[in-house]
């Protein structure tokens, strides 16, 4: 309502100017150059220029035949309106939807592509105005900033308008340490209880395993967020909860000519939906295979992440590596869902958890999730 109405009352200044057939046609040649543009960077998409300029121009035509009293009359006007309807079922569909998906701030860009679409209608914008005056801008813009302060008024999270929030619990079995995490950047009513008064944002915790999609790369390990780009979160101690941590047992491990063949069985007892296996650095790696599938090795260090875990908890990893020394194993195992811990209060209506694909590719740790970590050491093998 606010575009249309600064629209009315920029035409009723320019009008005595400018005619009407003539911003009709400013506006087809900015359609035509936005379908140029759309058939270049977007082709699939320059539907949304090309109904627009069709029917426009079409309209437009009509326009330019009619007699100047027939092109005012409301009956041909009305009959003009069927050139218009296509615009607004087309083109206005994905304009709303863009809309609904940005925020307030940055849905002005998106404006100067409805007042494109006013141009298909603007032999009856011409006869509103002359019929009205100053009026219908005006009426117009006390609507549309009544209905935009009612929106603000009452933008409030409820049961049916629920806001999303998220909390996580990292449990560090080798320190018997626990701790929950919050991506967020305020502290709600619910987030709050599992951090002490006067708690601050802190950097990315180093303890947080780098997860990287079934990755055993040689060159060095690429977490899913920029190094530097992982945004602050609430860290605040949390109680130890007694779960069955990861397990990595030996089935085979023999050395032959400085080179390692190491069998290894991973077993998750909780049967996990996503396991992390890391190898500290200088191991070298140079084969792997895991569940019978090769995979590459890698120079200093190796990591390997299950985004879907076998099933049954179970997993058999074949490493041929070219040293003999001890290794470290770094196992962290995720599940999406929070341990019950005495005390905590349930999220109240109008707050939701966070759903993991709105984080996807932003952050190593989603919400809500429970996140083991356990290490093991294996010593060297004795050749033979």
């Amino acid at each position: 309502m606010l575009t249309v109405a600064i629209t009315l009352a920029v035409y009723g200044r320019i009008s005595p100017r400018t005619p009407a057939l003539g911003l009709a046609a400013g506006a087809m040649v900015w359609w035509c150059a936005g379908l140029a543009l759309l058939e270049w960077l977007l082709p699939r998409g320059s539907y949304f220029a090309t109904w627009p300029l069709l029917f426009g121009s079409a309209g437009l035509l009509l326009w330019c035949w009619l007699p100047l009293s027939a092109a005012q009359s409301p009956r041909r006007l009305a009959w003009m309106n069927a050139f218009a309807l296509p615009v607004l079922l087309t083109a206005g569909a994905g304009l709303q939807s863009t809309l609904l998906s940005s925020t307030v701030i940055p849905s002005a860009a998106i404006l100067p592509l409805l007042v494109l679409m006013l141009g298909t209608i603007v032999p009856q914008m011409v006869f509103a105005a002359g019929r009205c005056g100053r009026r219908l801008p005006a009426v117009l813009a006390m609507a549309g900033l009544l209905i935009f302060g009612v929106g603000l008024g009452t933008n409030q999270p409820s049961a049916s308008r629920p806001r999303m929030d998220g909390i996580s619990y990292y449990l560090d079995l080798n320190r018997q340490e626990a701790f929950w995490i919050c991506r967020d950047r305020k502290l709600d009513e619910w987030t709050s209880q599992f951090f002490p008064a006067g708690i601050t944002h802190t950097p990315n915790a180093e303890f947080l395993p780098s997860h990287a999609r079934f990755r055993s790369q040689a060159r060095p390990p690429k977490t899913e967020s920029p190094p530097g780009h992982d945004p602050p979160q609430w860290r605040g101690p949390a109680p130890v909860v007694p779960v069955p941590g990861p397990a990595l047992d030996v089935v085979r491990d023999q050395a032959t000519n400085g080179v390692r063949h190491l069998t290894l069985r991973l077993t998750s007892p909780r049967k996990v939906p996503r396991v992390h296996l890391a190898i500290a650095p200088p191991a070298r790696v140079m084969s792997a295979r895991v569940s019978g599938k090769a995979i590459k090795g890698g120079e200093s260090g190796w990591s390997l992440d299950y985004v879907v875990f076998p099933r049954d908890g179970v997993s058999e990893i074949y490493l041929e590596l070219a040293s003999t020394d001890a290794l470290s194993f770094t196992v962290t195992e995720t599940s999406y869902e929070l341990p019950e811990v005495p005390g905590i209060r349930p999220r109240p209506p109008h707050l939701i958890p966070r759903a993991n694909t709105l984080d996807w590719f932003e952050s190593i740790l989603y919400d809500p999730c429970m996140a083991v970590v356990k290490t093991f050491t294996i010593p060297a093998a004795a050749e033979r």
